[in-house]
């Protein structure tokens, strides 16, 4: 439901679940120039102060827990009557949205989505687990699976006995409780995977765990749906795991969250089931459809909105004195008022923020891919090229999608025009001279274009090496699989799920490690690179310091002038007269100086970001034969590979950012595919360069 509500220094946009105890929403957070990200915002209901505050401190803490299964948390706090938690954005949905759209669609959840999801909810409960916390209130709308397949938990730390007494405890949040809420003994993580238990039931059987019944009862009644019947009864290794699951004794349930895991997973890769998470995010295509289209160019027009009126309230707010003596939780003391240095959003002085790197996080600003329609690598923010274009730029089977990148700063004007002012005075005070027309201001000089264009590429290699991380840690997690494999096949035994686990999480934060280190080392080179060019540039502007001070020596009655100084034609600072005028040497650069600066510039990598640069343009590719074992298996997927196009348009250099799990072929078909595309090369000034684009191949059946 859309909102366009501000909330503090956020902006809601769309209402996107809702619970008894408050509602998520994808929500803009505003800096001082208007957007500044993309954010979840859970938001509690209208709640008394000191209640507010309580759940407030409990978000604050669940901040703390951290793993790949749990959304990464950017800021937690009360504002008025209300509690609030920040979190990274994933375009998807909630447990909760599935469940609805697929009771109403009748798709029944296949018992593999129902445990993969239970699976990776269990390892967010794990963490906690590990930090002594609890989610709490682990209700469908706070698991959130996104458009790729990927599961995560968000919302830790709220005390359900807190909504309760605050009665913000519905009637449908209360059947995913587990039974000791009602009482007054001390909650542990046995009560999370009671409520975890509670969402598989559901998501297995298409209807709400019964409380009217022992659990027993309740699973021996429940059915599966299966199509032309009235439903199949609950395969016995389930329903043992969920009899334990949802044992109303918390001492007869699983001791914690890792040993309900270790149970999900026995049963997951036990070889009745095929759990992938490409499989799960197809299921989400088919129950949503192209809504994940319709979010991502909503969030395409919400970055580029106008958030002035919004700014400019936060600035009021902000800028009026707080009440004075007014504590968190709301009651008046005879304390004297805060300090005009005092930070100015009271409103928020509960605000806890946490910064923590999430391995998986793909979705980081310099690698995120927004599709375009034209295979034109220009970013989103930009106009797509005119229908008018040439070549087969159309391309319904491919997409491109291009990094957004961060700009380098120019050198300043101010000097130049300081330098030209004085040229003028210089040119006045001559005998019989006219009068010169007006200067053109001085652009950058070669140096500092090479050192522009190096810090560039180094951009952009290190935007690829972010993109490449995924793909590393999922390949080192399969190769680890097949080791696993290949021993256990060897000792005559099944694989051992836990060791396969820790094996591939092992071989993922190796690959993580080492992909770590590869982008320090490119951050440590772009840091150097701009470290020489604000050096190059001091150097400049100190020169052209020098030169305005010669220049008004030279224009005072005391001096005349007599020609140009020597030092000026060295300088790298060109200033051109009108022509008009007489010439005098530092007119332009000498033609060794302009062999310089061509020779320095060479092919240039040019930054799709710029207006200026018209990308590269599709000309011919290849046709493309779809796998025969994929066409077999009916294996669809989309690879997603990053292109380096050279000046001549040929691709240079092209590597998989994502692509399709398995041995089915697509991956290199594509790669192929890709390095034998024949483009018009991109263009800056009518000079063609290179030019980095990502293309994502889409294979279907």
């Amino acid at each position: 439901m859309e909102t366009k509500e501000r909330y503090g220094r956020f902006v809601l946009q769309f209402e996107d679940a809702r619970t008894s105890a408050g509602s998520f929403f994808r929500a803009v957070q505003l800096g001082p120039s208007g957007y500044e990200r993309h954010v979840q915002l859970f938001r509690s209901e209208l709640l008394a102060p000191d209640v507010a505050q309580a759940l407030a401190d409990g978000l604050k803490n669940g901040l703390q827990v951290q793993h790949a299964q749990v959304v990464r948390g950017f800021e937690a706090g009360r504002l008025d009557k209300t509690a609030f938690a920040a979190y990274e954005m994933f375009e998807g949905r909630s447990v909760g949205a599935l469940m609805e759209r697929s009771q109403a669609e009748g798709h029944p959840f296949a018992a593999d989505h129902a445990l993969l999801i239970a699976s990776k909810a269990a390892a967010a409960l794990e963490a906690a687990q590990g930090r002594k916390q609890t989610h709490g209130f682990l209700v469908p709308e706070f698991i959130h699976v996104s458009h790729d397949g990927e599961v995560s938990v968000r919302g830790f730390g709220l005390s359900p006995r807190v909504l309760r007494d605050a009665n913000c405890v519905g009637v449908r949040e209360a059947g995913f409780l587990a039974p000791e809420v009602e009482g007054a003994s001390p909650l542990d993580i046995r009560a999370d995977v009671f409520s975890l238990g509670a969402q598989l039931f559901e998501m297995l059987t298409g209807v709400a765990l019964p409380r009217t019944e022992s659990t027993l009862k309740n699973i021996d009644a429940a059915r599966i749906p299966s199509p032309g019947t009235d439903g199949t009864p609950v395969p016995k290794p389930l329903a043992t795991l969920l009899a334990q699951a949802l044992a109303e004794d918390p001492a007869r349930r699983f001791k914690d969250a890792t040993a309900f895991k270790k149970a999900v997973d026995t049963l997951l890769f036990s070889g009745d089931y095929s759990p992938t998470t490409f499989n799960l995010a197809f299921f989400m295509h088919t129950l949503f459809r192209d809504e994940g289209d319709d979010d991502a160019a909503r969030i395409k027009a919400e970055k580029g909105a106008d958030y002035r009126p919004y700014v400019a309230a936060m600035n009021a707010d902000a800028a009026a004195p707080p009440p004075a003596a007014v504590s968190p939780s709301g009651l008046t003391h005879a304390a004297p008022a805060p300090l005009p240095s005092a930070p100015p959003r009271a409103a928020m002085d509960s605000t806890v923020r946490m910064d923590a790197i999430r391995p998986e996080a793909f979705k980081a600003e310099a690698a995120k891919f927004e599709p375009v329609k034209h295979d034109s690598g220009r970013i989103g923010r930009l106009p797509a090229p005119s229908p008018a274009s040439p070549g087969p730029a159309e391309d319904h089977l491919f997409q491109t999608v291009m990094t957004e990148k961060k700009s380098f700063p120019v050198v300043p004007v101010v000097m130049g025009v300081v330098v030209v002012a004085a040229l003028a005075g210089y040119y006045l005070t001559r005998s019989g001279a006219p009068t010169p027309g007006p200067t053109p201001a001085p652009t950058m000089n070669a140096a500092e274009t090479a050192a522009l264009a190096r810090v560039r590429e180094l951009e952009s290699r290190l935007a690829a090496l972010e993109a490449e991380k995924v793909a590393a840690e999922q390949k080192a997690a399969d190769e680890a699989k097949k080791v696993i494999e290949a021993q256990a096949k060897a000792r005559g035994r099944a694989v051992d799920p836990a060791e396969l686990q820790r094996a591939q999480d092992e071989a993922r934060r190796k690959a993580q490690a080492e992909q770590d280190a590869r982008v320090q080392a490119e951050r440590q080179k772009i840091e150097e690179e701009r470290k020489r060019a604000e050096e190059t540039r001091a150097a400049e502007a100190a020169k052209a310091a020098e030169a305005a001070r010669v220049f008004e020596a030279a224009a005072s009655p005391s001096m005349a002038p007599t020609g140009t100084p020597a030092f000026v034609a060295a300088s790298p600072l060109a200033v051109t007269p009108s022509p008009a005028a007489p010439a005098p040497a530092v007119a332009s650069p000498s033609p060794a100086v302009a062999a310089t600066a061509g020779a320095a510039a060479g092919p240039a990598l040019l930054d799709l970001a710029d207006p200026a640069v018209t990308p590269p343009v599709l000309v011919s590719q290849p046709r493309i034969e779809y796998p025969a074992m994929a066409r077999a298996q009916r294996i669809m997927g989309s690879v997603v590979i990053s292109a380096l196009i050279d000046e001549q348009g040929n691709v240079a250099e092209a590597r998989i950012i994502r692509g399709v799990a398995g041995t089915s072929g697509l991956n290199q078909v594509a790669l192929d595919t890709v390095k034998r595309r024949k483009y018009k090369p991109a263009t800056l000034g009518g000079k063609p360069g290179r030019a980095w684009v990502a293309i994502q191949i889409d294979f279907k059946l």
